[in-house]
C-alpha cells in the first residue's frame, strides 16, 4: 500500500492511514523513549515545538525486512540522504562477522540464523554486481557495489558472500546447495539489490536478479553421489574462488523418537495455544570426520530436531 501510495498522485490527496488495515496512536510524554519495530511506517505530529532526539539502527533479527524497505526505497525513488547510511557496506562487515563465526562454531541463536539466509543471499547478488555478470547491469551500479566492500575486513567479496552461504547452509540444512538452486528475488530498480525505509528501525529483503545471462555453473550432481554432505573439492567446482575442504567419512545417525504425553505447548514456541497435549521429539544427527594435518583430527555434528505437539482430543497438530 505504501509503494502504490508513494508512486502516485494519491499521495497529495489521500492519507496512506486510509489504505492500510490498522494504525496506531502513540502519545509520547516528556522524557520517553519509543522503539519504532522494523519496518513500521510512521509519521510524527508535534502539537507545540519540541526537541526530539531520534535514529535509526539494524540489527540481526529482523534481516528480511531491512532489505525488503530498502527495496521499496528504491523502487519510490526515495533519495539517498533520507535512507540508511552505507548500508551494503554495514551488510558486509555483518556477514564477515558471522562467517567467522560459523568458522569458530560459535553459537548463534535459531532466530538470527533464519535471517542470515537473507543476509546471504543479498550478499551473493552483490558479489554477482562487482564481478559484471549480464551486459544489462549499468556500470553505475556496478562501480557503486564494489566501493561499498569494506576492504579493510573483506579481501575478496565474491569468495567471502559464497563462503558465507555455504557454511550458513550446511548449519542450517546439513547441506551447502547449489549455486543455481533457489536464489531469493533481488531486484534494486536497476538489476540485483534492496532498499530500506525511513522509519526508525526499519530493514529490508531479499531478491536475486533473474537475468538471461546466468552464469552457468559446474553440476554438482555427479560430486554428490557418494554423499549429500560432500562438496567437490576441483578448482572448477560450485562456488568460484573458494574450494571447501572435503570431509573424509560422513555418517548418518538413526532417527530417535521420544513423546511425552500431556504436556503444555512449550514457551519457546512463542504460539499461544491452550490446554495440554502429547510432544513427539524427532532427532537425528549428521557426523563428519576428517584429518587436517598430521595428526589433527576434526570432528562436525550438525543436529537436526523436529518437535510434533498434538492436542489432546484433536486432529491438528503445531509442528517446529
Amino acid at each position: 500500500a505504501y509503494e502504490k501510495w508513494c508512486g502516485s498522485e494519491m499521495q497529495s490527496s489521500t492519507w496512506l492511514g486510509d489504505m492500510v488495515d490498522q494504525v496506531v496512536k502513540v502519545e509520547l510524554k516528556q522524557g520517553n523513549t519509543m522503539f519504532i519495530p522494523t519496518g513500521w511506517i510512521h509519521a510524527v505530529y508535534t502539537p507545540v515545538d519540541s526537541l526530539v532526539f531520534g535514529g535509526n539502527f539494524l540489527h540481526s533479527f529482523n534481516i528480511s525486512t531491512q532489505l525488503r524497505v530498502r527495496e521499496i526505497e528504491i523502487n519510490t525513488r526515495v533519495p539517498k540522504k533520507f535512507r540508511f547510511p552505507l548500508f551494503q557496506r554495514m551488510c558486509w562487515y555483518v556477514g564477515e562477522a558471522y562467517t567467522r563465526a560459523l568458522r569458530a562454531k560459535e553459537d548463534i541463536p535459531p532466530r538470527v540464523m533464519s535471517e542470515l539466509r537473507f543476509l546471504s543471499d543479498f550478499l551473493v547478488s552483490e558479489a554477482r554486481l562487482i564481478e559484471g555478470s549480464g551486459p544489462s547491469v549499468p556500470d553505475s551500479t556496478r562501480r557503486e557495489a564494489r566501493e561499498m566492500v569494506p576492504n579493510d575486513k573483506v579481501k575478496d567479496a565474491p569468495a567471502l558472500a559464497r563462503e558465507f552461504r555455504w557454511r550458513l547452509r550446511l548449519a542450517l540444512d546439513g547441506d551447502s546447495g547449489d549455486e543455481a538452486g533457489a536464489r531469493t528475488k533481488l531486484t534494486n530498480g536497476h538489476s540485483n539489490g534492496f532498499s530500506v525505509s525511513r522509519s526508525k528501525g526499519s530493514t529490508p529483503s531479499v531478491a536475486a536478479s533473474t537475468s538471461a545471462n546466468k552464469r552457468k555453473r559446474k553440476s554438482s550432481v555427479g560430486a554428490r553421489a557418494t554423499s549429500h554432505d560432500s562438496l567437490p573439492s576441483e578448482p572448477n567446482g560450485i562456488f568460484r574462488n573458494f574450494t571447501p575442504r572435503p570431509w573424509d567419512s560422513v555418517k548418518k545417525t538413526d532417527v530417535q523418537v521420544a513423546t511425552r504425553a500431556a504436556v503444555q505447548l512449550p514457551a519457546q514456541w512463542e504460539t499461544k495455544q491452550e490446554g495440554s497435549g502429547d510432544l513427539e521429539t524427532r532427532t537425528e544427527s549428521v557426523v563428519k570426520l576428517r584429518r587436517l594435518n598430521g595428526e589433527v583430527l576434526e570432528r562436525e555434528v550438525i543436529t537436526r530436531v523436529r518437535e510434533t505437539w498434538r492436542p489432546v482430543g484433536s486432529d491438528s497438530m503445531v509442528v517446529e
